[in-house]
C-alpha cells in the first residue's frame, strides 16, 4: 500500500449491513486507484464488522477501525479526518454510491487550480433499491476569487450539504471546526471552506444519495435520528435547531479567516441580511425549538432552553 495515498476516503458507519456492501462495491470500482479508504464504525451490533473486515483482507487499500462504545456522528466523521494520510480528502456515506469517475474528475479539477478547496458532483436522490428518484442539486458552485463574493453566493444558494461529499484539500478541511454535534452542521463546514477557498462543481451526476428512513450517516443527514448527532446531550432534541449555531459560526470563522478588512465586513454584512435580519428565517427556527423542546407556549420554551 501506498504509504502516502493521494486519496482517503474517509466512511462512518453504524449498523449499515444492508447497504455497506455497495458503497465499498462503488469506491473499490473507481478509475483513480491511489486512495485509501477508512471505515470507522461506531460499535455496530450487525454483521457491519465482518462485512469489513472481509474487504479488508482482500484490499490493503482499506482501513477498518472499530469504535467498541458510540461517538455519535460528529466523533465518527471528525475521527476519520484525524485518520487521513491522503492530499485530498472525501466523506462517504456507508448507504450512498458515487460513479467510477467520480474520484478522477474531482481529483482533476483539484489539480488544475490551486485556489479550489473543493470539487464535487452533481447529485441525485436514490431509493433503498439505488433506483433513482429525482435530481437533488445544490448548485453551489463557487468560482469567484474574492472570498465575500463567494461567502455570500453561499449563503444565497438552499441545499443539503451536498458538496460536503466533495472531495477536498485535507489541509483546508484541517483548518475548520469539521463537522459539529447538530443537524445540518453541514453546512457551517461549508461555509467556511467557502471563506478558505473556490469550489468547483463536476457537471455530471455522479453522486447517487439515499433516501431512507435510517440515517445515511452523511454529513447533511446526520440529523435523521436524534442520537446519532449528540450522544451526550441532555437535550437531544436541540440538535434539531441549527440555524442560531451557525450564525455563530458563521462569525467565528469570518474572523479567522485572513482577508481583507473590507472582505471581512462585507461577509458580515451579508451573514445579518441573510440570517439575522430574516423574520421568517427566525420564526422557522422558533417554531423548530418549541417543537424539540415539547412545549407550545414562547415563554414555556423561554423556560425550557
Amino acid at each position: 500500500m501506498n504509504p502516502s495515498p493521494r486519496v482517503t476516503i474517509g466512511m462512518p458507519v453504524c449498523n449499515g449491513q444492508d447497504t455497506l456492501e455497495d458503497a465499498i462495491n462503488a469506491i473499490l470500482a473507481q478509475t483513480f486507484v491511489d486512495f485509501e479508504l477508512i471505515i470507522s464504525d461506531c460499535a455496530s451490533t450487525d454483521r457491519t464488522e465482518v462485512i469489513c473486515q472481509s474487504y479488508a483482507a482482500r484490499d490493503p487499500r482499506i482501513r477498518y477501525v472499530r469504535n467498541p462504545v458510540p461517538m455519535g456522528a460528529a466523533g465518527s466523521y471528525n475521527r476519520l479526518v484525524d485518520l487521513a494520510r491522503g492530499e485530498y480528502f472525501k466523506w462517504v456515506a456507508h448507504d450512498d454510491l458515487i460513479e467510477p469517475d467520480y474520484l478522477e474528475q474531482c481529483v482533476a479539477a483539484l489539480d488544475s487550480d490551486p485556489g479550489i478547496v473543493l470539487a464535487y458532483a452533481r447529485s441525485q436522490w436514490i431509493d433503498a433499491r439505488g433506483h433513482v428518484v429525482q435530481p437533488d442539486e445544490d448548485r453551489c458552485p463557487l468560482m469567484d476569487a474574492r472570498p465575500s463574493t463567494r461567502f455570500a453566493a453561499f449563503l444565497r444558494t438552499p441545499g443539503l450539504c451536498n458538496p460536503a461529499f466533495g472531495l477536498v484539500r485535507l489541509d483546508a478541511l484541517r483548518r475548520t471546526a469539521r463537522i459539529a454535534p447538530y443537524r445540518a452542521s453541514g453546512q457551517a463546514l461549508l461555509g467556511h471552506l467557502a471563506l478558505l477557498g473556490k469550489f468547483y462543481e463536476v457537471p455530471a451526476f455522479l453522486f447517487y444519495r439515499r433516501m431512507r428512513g435510517t440515517p445515511s450517516g452523511g454529513a447533511g443527514a446526520i440529523g435523521r435520528e436524534a442520537p446519532w448527532i449528540e450522544t451526550s446531550s441532555r437535550r437531544v432534541g436541540l440538535s434539531q435547531v441549527p440555524r442560531w449555531r451557525w450564525v455563530l459560526a458563521y462569525h467565528r470563522q469570518i474572523f479567522q479567516t485572513p482577508m481583507s478588512p473590507l472582505d471581512r465586513a462585507r461577509c458580515l454584512y451579508t451573514v445579518a441580511r441573510h440570517l439575522v435580519f430574516s423574520r421568517r428565517w427566525w420564526r422557522v427556527e422558533w417554531a423548530a425549538l418549541k417543537q424539540a423542546v415539547g412545549v407550545a407556549s414562547d415563554d414555556q420554551a423561554y423556560k425550557a432552553v
